[in-house]
């Protein structure tokens, strides 16, 4: 399972608070427009490198997980393969 959409919605959160913020406190259309578009790039990066992490992460536990499961399986066909009769051996 991937993680996505981190970075826009990060992006957006911090664009409704700047946006929220520019209008309570009266800042000129031009400030806004520059401080939303700073914000945004800025909030864009951080939420792609925290989902990069945290798939990095996930994709780690993932493979962990197969490895323990596929060892669980070697095992059981291991003990399957001593428990079941060779048919060549029941032909002599």
């Amino acid at each position: 399972m991937r993680i996505r959409n981190i970075n826009i919605s990060l992006m957006l959160i911090a664009g409704i608070i700047v946006a929220i913020y520019s209008i309570v406190y009266n800042y000129s259309m031009i400030r806004i427009i520059y401080t939303m578009l700073i914000v945004m790039i800025l909030f864009f990066v951080i939420g792609t490198i925290i989902q990069s992490r945290l798939n990095a992460i996930v994709e780690k536990n993932n493979l962990e997980k197969n490895k323990v499961i596929n060892e669980q399986l070697d095992e059981e066909v291991k003990e399957l393969e001593n428990i079941t009769p060779d048919p060549e051996h029941e032909k002599e």
